[in-house]
């Protein structure tokens, strides 16, 4: 009986002590390889000691994972080893993130619960930053959180949101960010602003379980490079900007789908300024150059001015109002329709106003408020303009303008062919004169 008595207190305190039993080899190595198949991590810890209770320590962590690697000089858990998940304190840690040579050091973190506080510095090369975070997180639809992050390398969220290096061409090297965000049951609000060398930009937005919708304007400033702006036009156009352009979405009616959708987006009412910009290896504009008969525009360096681009988008549909521009500082040309981001057509009207058709054809028989209009149809890779037409109007105004000459019949005859020709156009957005290149 009493062997019995002597076992049972001896698998009592051999069960009472497993846990520091764990910082001795080779039973620290079992619970470390348990670690590592939870959490898909290789681990390597200098001293690990455990209890039943708490407090669990652990000094001289180092981890790696298929994302990134690191180091803790101390790990606390203020609970019981059954409830280990809860009440950690990081002390003394370095991430690095392998594939873009981002760090950060000088962790001080703090987990109590849904509680979460975290400071430190992250580094890239020779750019550090500065973050703090802090909120509570229950779930991933019951979470607050309020942050201030300075001098970021972008490259680390390019490697958090696995978008290839195109945050960091669009917006810059780096970046400061300031917000909060808040979710209950999957309803919350949004408080974002971003400010970087090349871009600036503000977000206040309610979420529901179903979309994100505004409720202030969403205003984003961008200096246009050659190399952002090819990524945000697929390739298609090398763009400087002289000045920033900028991009504002009113609040009414403007919502975006949740989970995210391109023909879910709904804007009722945005506006686009590029104002002078200058476009490299234009070769897309030579054609127009032909039919203009104008040898102004060099493509491989187009001067321009763009005016304000009115817009509302639906169901994938973006409807742009009329858009005035002024090429080579000589050639002014308008454009308004509909073109679809979802499938990247085209069902648009490109116009050549009076003044244009003056320099170039010597037609002053029509209006000063007159548009040639031409159908632009077709993709976004492959725009079709219906020239062919165009020049058949040309040539009947420019005939009319001749026969008008003559009176009489003939000239009556050539009235209504040259009333014929007057082809109703959407009024520009600013009156007519003067356009923004028309103003010192």
């Amino acid at each position: 009986m009493k062997k019995w008595i002597i076992g049972i207190f001896i698998l009592i305190a051999l069960i009472f002590c497993l846990p520091y039993l764990a910082s001795i080899p080779p039973l620290k190595q079992l619970v470390l390889r348990m670690a590592e198949k939870k959490l898909d991590a290789k681990l390597n810890v200098t001293h690990l000691r455990l209890s039943w209770f708490g407090p669990q320590k652990a000094n001289g962590v180092k981890f790696q994972t298929k994302d990134f690697n690191g180091t803790f000089d101390e790990i606390n858990v203020n609970s019981p080893l059954w409830d280990i998940q809860k009440n950690f304190t990081l002390i003394g840690g370095h991430i690095q993130v392998p594939q873009s040579q981002a760090s950060l050091e000088n962790i001080d973190a703090q987990i109590t619960g849904a509680q979460i506080q975290a400071t430190g510095i992250t580094r890239l090369s020779d750019q550090t930053g500065n973050f703090s975070i802090q909120g509570t997180m229950d779930t991933k639809d019951d979470f607050s959180f309020t942050f201030d992050m300075t001098q970021m390398p972008t490259a680390i969220a390019d490697w958090f949101f696995k978008s290839n290096g195109m945050l960091q061409a669009a917006i810059g090297p780096n970046f400061n960010l300031k917000g909060t965000s808040f979710e209950k049951n999957g309803s919350g609000n949004i408080d974002l602003d971003l400010t970087t060398p090349t871009a600036k930009a503000s977000l206040n937005a309610a979420v529901t379980p179903t979309a994100i919708v505004l409720q202030k304007p969403l205003d984003i400033m961008l200096n246009l490079t050659p190399k952002n702006s090819l990524l945000l036009t697929n390739n298609k156009a090398a763009v400087t900007g002289e000045d920033p352009i900028t991009l504002r979405v009113s609040p009414t009616n403007c919502a975006m789908a949740r989970p995210f959708a391109l023909d879910k987006i709904k804007v009722c009412r945005g506006s686009l300024s590029l104002g002078r910009i200058r476009l490299q290896n234009a070769d897309y504009l030579s054609g127009l150059s032909i039919f203009l008969k104008t040898d102004k525009l060099d493509t491989r360096e187009v001067d321009a001015w763009i005016g304000k681009i009115n817009f509302s988008l639906e169901d994938g549909k973006l409807d742009l109002a009329r858009i005035d521009a002024l090429f080579a500082n000589s050639i002014h040309l308008c454009a308004w329709g509909q073109t679809n981001i979802t499938n990247q057509t085209l069902n648009m009207i490109l116009g050549v106003p009076a003044d244009t058709l003056s320099r170039s054809f010597s037609i002053r028989n029509v209006s000063t408020r007159y548009v040639l209009q031409i159908p632009m149809t077709g993709t976004y890779k492959n725009p079709q303009l219906d020239t062919a037409s165009a020049t058949a109007k040309i040539a009947a105004i420019i005939a009319a303008g001749k026969v008008q000459k003559q009176g009489g019949i003939l000239g009556g005859v050539a009235t209504v062919l040259n009333q014929a020709a007057q082809e109703k156009a959407p009024s520009p957005v600013s009156p007519y004169p003067p356009f923004p290149w028309d103003v010192d």
